[in-house]
């Protein structure tokens, strides 16, 4: 994780001072509350990672890879966060709530 990190932040120019000690891989997701599970399945012979696999997030991904910045998170909710804003989310779920209750 922290060497894919690295690499990532190399390629696309991005600040990086982060270390082991600052990937802390929680037995939750923070975000969706489900269980981080191991990283990788195999699909067609190919390594991939699961929903529930830790993946390492910028918390504000302008700021890079920096201390204080990075957090680690399930695959589905960094997919879910990918380039959204909190307040596009916000709007997304407000408006989902409003149709799925529409329907009911």
């Amino acid at each position: 994780m922290l060497g894919s990190a690295k690499e990532r932040a190399k390629k696309n120019g991005l600040p990086f001072n982060i270390d082991l000690s600052d990937i802390i891989i929680p037995v939750v997701c923070p975000l969706l509350g489900i269980p981080i599970i191991e990283p990788v399945r195999v699909i067609g012979g190919k390594r991939g990672p699961r929903e529930s696999s830790p993946t390492l997030d910028r918390i504000r991904s302008e700021l890079g890879y920096v201390k204080g910045n990075v957090w680690v998170i399930s695959h589905r909710a960094n997919v879910i966060k990918h380039d959204a804003t909190a307040d596009a989310l916000e709007r997304v779920a407000l408006h989902l709530r409003q149709k799925i209750y529409d329907l009911a």
